[in-house]
């Protein structure tokens, strides 16, 4: 995801608090949305047994970008262990295998109550800046005195 916001010459916002994950920092930097769209971005909490330093895993561990958004249904792109892949995800359904992908491998001893689906571990869309939902149409204006006589136009 870095690489892509690099060749894409996006600033990213530098971890802003001692133990906050660059993930977190993008995601609090960002305008959080209920419905996604195409190039927003889905965060997710938990998708590590552990982070870097060997601390249980916390928030804000891992971004995907939105493809599609169907209904509920949301196609992601996302880079894991086993490279770029594409994940589906329906938050409204988080337990049902058919609507989410696996985010987390379950570790050896951990049972079937670990999350590990897209949608249980799933924490929030953001998008970095949408355009007004409509713009206003533009009315002409009338030519100001001015206006009239610069093209010419009668005088004062």
């Amino acid at each position: 995801m870095l690489r892509v916001f690099t060749e894409a010459r996006v600033a990213l916002p530098a971890p802003l608090a001692p133990g906050r994950t660059l993930s977190e920092s993008l995601y609090r930097s960002l305008s959080p949305v209920t419905r996604p769209r195409p190039g927003d971005l889905a965060f997710f909490h938990g998708t590590r047994r552990q982070d870097r330093a060997g601390r249980a895993p916390g928030r804000f561990t891992h971004v995907a970008l939105v493809e599609a958004a169907t209904g509920p249904r949301v196609t992601l792109i996302h880079r894991g262990s086993r490279g770029i892949r594409r994940l589906a995800m329906t938050p409204e359904r988080p337990h049902d295998r058919r609507e989410n992908s696996v985010v987390r491998r379950r570790g050896a001893g951990e049972g079937p109550r670990v999350p590990s689906l897209a949608g249980e571990l799933f924490a929030g869309y953001a998008t970095f800046q949408r355009p007004p939902a409509k713009a206003q149409p533009k009315t002409a204006a009338k030519p100001t005195e001015a206006a009239t006589l610069v093209r010419g136009g009668g005088s004062p």
